[in-house]
Protein backbone atom coordinates (compact mmCIF):
# COMPACT_ATOMS: atom_id res chain seq x y z
CA UNK A 1 0.00 0.00 0.00
CA UNK A 2 2.83 2.42 0.85
CA UNK A 3 4.60 1.68 -2.42
CA UNK A 4 1.43 2.39 -4.35
CA UNK A 5 0.96 5.74 -2.60
CA UNK A 6 4.60 6.65 -3.24
CA UNK A 7 4.34 5.75 -6.94
CA UNK A 8 1.12 7.75 -7.30
CA UNK A 9 2.71 10.73 -5.51
CA UNK A 10 5.80 10.64 -7.71
CA UNK A 11 3.62 10.30 -10.80
CA UNK A 12 1.53 13.30 -9.77
CA UNK A 13 4.56 15.48 -9.08
CA UNK A 14 6.14 14.43 -12.38
CA UNK A 15 2.95 15.33 -14.23
CA UNK A 16 2.79 18.73 -12.54
CA UNK A 17 6.43 19.40 -13.41
CA UNK A 18 6.15 18.23 -17.03
CA UNK A 19 2.97 20.17 -17.72
CA UNK A 20 4.52 23.42 -16.63
CA UNK A 21 2.43 23.89 -13.51
CA UNK A 22 5.55 24.87 -11.62
CA UNK A 23 6.02 28.62 -11.88
CA UNK A 24 9.28 30.48 -12.34
CA UNK A 25 8.73 31.95 -8.88
CA UNK A 26 8.63 28.44 -7.40
CA UNK A 27 11.84 27.51 -9.21
CA UNK A 28 13.60 30.64 -7.89
CA UNK A 29 12.40 29.78 -4.40
CA UNK A 30 13.69 26.21 -4.68
CA UNK A 31 17.04 27.12 -6.25
CA UNK A 32 17.85 30.25 -4.25
CA UNK A 33 15.75 30.04 -1.05
CA UNK A 34 14.20 33.36 -2.05
CA UNK A 35 10.52 34.13 -2.48
CA UNK A 36 9.74 36.84 -5.01
CA UNK A 37 7.05 39.33 -3.97
CA UNK A 38 3.49 38.30 -4.80
CA UNK A 39 1.56 39.95 -7.60
CA UNK A 40 4.10 39.78 -10.41
CA UNK A 41 2.62 39.23 -13.86
CA UNK A 42 4.93 37.44 -16.29
CA UNK A 43 5.50 39.55 -19.40
CA UNK A 44 8.27 37.54 -21.02
CA UNK A 45 10.18 34.30 -20.45
CA UNK A 46 12.99 32.57 -22.29
CA UNK A 47 15.42 29.82 -21.37
CA UNK A 48 17.87 27.38 -22.87
CA UNK A 49 15.32 24.58 -22.74
CA UNK A 50 14.77 21.54 -20.59
CA UNK A 51 17.77 19.78 -19.14
CA UNK A 52 18.08 16.79 -16.86
CA UNK A 53 19.88 18.71 -14.11
CA UNK A 54 18.02 22.01 -14.58
CA UNK A 55 21.15 23.80 -15.73
CA UNK A 56 21.17 26.58 -18.29
CA UNK A 57 20.13 30.21 -18.60
CA UNK A 58 16.66 31.45 -17.62
CA UNK A 59 15.21 34.93 -18.07
CA UNK A 60 11.87 36.23 -16.86
CA UNK A 61 10.36 39.72 -16.88
CA UNK A 62 7.70 40.40 -14.25
CA UNK A 63 5.40 43.43 -14.11
CA UNK A 64 4.34 44.69 -10.68
CA UNK A 65 1.66 47.19 -9.73
CA UNK A 66 2.76 47.61 -6.12
CA UNK A 67 6.36 48.74 -6.45
CA UNK A 68 6.72 49.41 -2.73
CA UNK A 69 7.06 45.65 -2.15
CA UNK A 70 9.82 45.42 -4.76
CA UNK A 71 11.68 48.47 -3.47
CA UNK A 72 11.86 46.95 0.02
CA UNK A 73 12.39 43.36 -1.18
CA UNK A 74 16.20 43.45 -1.32
CA UNK A 75 19.15 45.75 -0.77
CA UNK A 76 19.37 47.11 -4.30
CA UNK A 77 22.57 48.64 -5.65
CA UNK A 78 23.69 50.40 -8.81
CA UNK A 79 25.81 48.68 -11.45
CA UNK A 80 28.92 50.45 -10.31
CA UNK A 81 31.35 48.11 -12.02
CA UNK A 82 31.06 45.48 -9.33
CA UNK A 83 31.97 42.23 -11.00
CA UNK A 84 30.18 38.92 -10.89
CA UNK A 85 31.79 35.52 -10.71
CA UNK A 86 32.67 35.50 -14.43
CA UNK A 87 32.13 39.09 -15.64
CA UNK A 88 33.18 42.64 -14.81
CA UNK A 89 29.68 44.10 -14.29
CA UNK A 90 26.04 43.18 -13.81
CA UNK A 91 25.11 44.41 -17.28
CA UNK A 92 27.86 42.29 -18.85
CA UNK A 93 26.56 39.22 -17.00
CA UNK A 94 23.02 39.98 -18.19
CA UNK A 95 24.09 40.47 -21.81
CA UNK A 96 26.02 37.19 -21.79
CA UNK A 97 22.96 35.28 -20.53
CA UNK A 98 20.52 37.03 -22.85
CA UNK A 99 22.74 36.45 -25.89
CA UNK A 100 22.90 32.72 -25.16
CA UNK A 101 19.10 32.47 -25.27
CA UNK A 102 18.61 34.98 -28.12
CA UNK A 103 16.43 37.45 -26.23
CA UNK A 104 15.32 40.28 -28.56
CA UNK A 105 16.66 43.74 -27.72
CA UNK A 106 13.16 45.09 -26.96
CA UNK A 107 12.77 42.50 -24.15
CA UNK A 108 16.05 43.40 -22.43
CA UNK A 109 16.34 45.80 -19.50
CA UNK A 110 17.56 49.36 -19.84
CA UNK A 111 20.60 48.76 -17.66
CA UNK A 112 21.14 52.41 -16.78
CA UNK A 113 17.63 52.64 -15.30
CA UNK A 114 17.95 49.54 -13.11
CA UNK A 115 19.19 48.73 -9.66
CA UNK A 116 20.51 45.25 -8.99
CA UNK A 117 20.81 42.37 -6.57
CA UNK A 118 23.28 39.58 -7.28
CA UNK A 119 23.83 36.17 -5.71
CA UNK A 120 26.10 33.26 -6.44
CA UNK A 121 26.07 29.71 -5.10
CA UNK A 122 29.43 28.47 -3.91
CA UNK A 123 28.43 24.82 -4.34
CA UNK A 124 28.16 24.95 -8.14
CA UNK A 125 29.02 28.53 -9.22
CA UNK A 126 25.45 29.25 -10.33
CA UNK A 127 24.47 32.93 -10.48
CA UNK A 128 21.27 34.92 -10.02
CA UNK A 129 20.83 38.55 -11.02
CA UNK A 130 17.70 40.56 -10.27
CA UNK A 131 17.40 43.90 -12.05
CA UNK A 132 14.62 46.30 -11.08
CA UNK A 133 13.40 49.22 -13.17
CA UNK A 134 11.20 51.33 -10.88
CA UNK A 135 9.97 53.57 -13.70
CA UNK A 136 8.64 50.62 -15.73
CA UNK A 137 7.66 48.70 -12.57
CA UNK A 138 9.44 45.64 -13.95
CA UNK A 139 11.62 43.02 -12.32
CA UNK A 140 14.08 41.19 -14.57
CA UNK A 141 15.21 37.80 -13.28
CA UNK A 142 18.32 36.23 -14.83
CA UNK A 143 19.48 32.85 -13.63
CA UNK A 144 22.55 30.98 -14.81
CA UNK A 145 22.56 27.48 -13.33
CA UNK A 146 25.68 25.36 -13.73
Amino acid sequence: MRKTAAVIGIGFLSTVWLTGCVSDEMIIQANWKMQLPDGGKELYHADTGASFHGDGEKYTVLQYENTEDISKFLNWRADDGTGTLYTNSYSEFAENCLNIIDVPQKERPDYEECVYSYRERETDSSELLLAYDKEKEQLYVLESVR
